[in-house]
Order: structure tokens, then C-alpha cells, then sequence
């Protein structure tokens, strides 16, 4: 059997003086100053964007989930240093 090696990422507060105002742009979206550089966040894509320019973009490529049954767990894909499980 495969060893399962799970992570987690928490997000806190750091009260980080190179972060200005959070602020809501609609809804569902939220944008911030850090540094130099301009986050968004919103439900399907995150945006990084520094001096005018895309920096990093990452957005979901999966469909929303509709099944009403419950969530299993299971390992979609494993290498040495890392295990993806959906």
C-alpha cells in the first residue's frame, strides 16, 4: 500500500503592514494590495498581477460538483514527493 502524505494550508491574519485594505470589487471577489503587487481572489480564479502585467493566473478547469452523494476520497495521482487526492 502507498503511504498517503497529506498538507494543509491555513491562511491567518498576519497584520502584515505591506498589505493595504481588503476590499470587495463584486459580490464574490475580493482584491488586495501586497507589495507591489495586486491580488484577486474570486470563487474560480485567483490573479496576481504586478506592475500592469499577469504575474501568476490560476483558475479551476473542473466542473461544479452536483451529486447529491456524499464525497469519497480517493488518489488520483502520487510521485515521490507528493499525493493528489480528489
Amino acid at each position: 500500500m502507498l503511504p498517503v502524505i497529506s498538507f494543509s494550508l491555513a491562511l491567518a491574519d498576519s497584520r502584515d503592514t505591506n498589505v493595504k485594505q481588503l476590499m470587495a470589487t463584486t459580490e464574490n471577489t475580493w482584491q488586495f494590495e501586497m507589495g507591489s503587487a495586486t491580488i484577486t481572489l474570486s470563487p474560480d480564479r485567483i490573479l496576481i498581477l504586478d506592475a500592469d502585467h499577469v504575474a501568476w493566473s490560476a483558475s479551476l478547469i473542473a466542473p461544479a460538483r452536483v451529486a447529491a452523494e456524499p464525497v469519497v476520497a480517493e488518489v488520483v495521482e502520487w510521485g515521490q514527493h507528493y499525493c493528489w487526492r480528489a
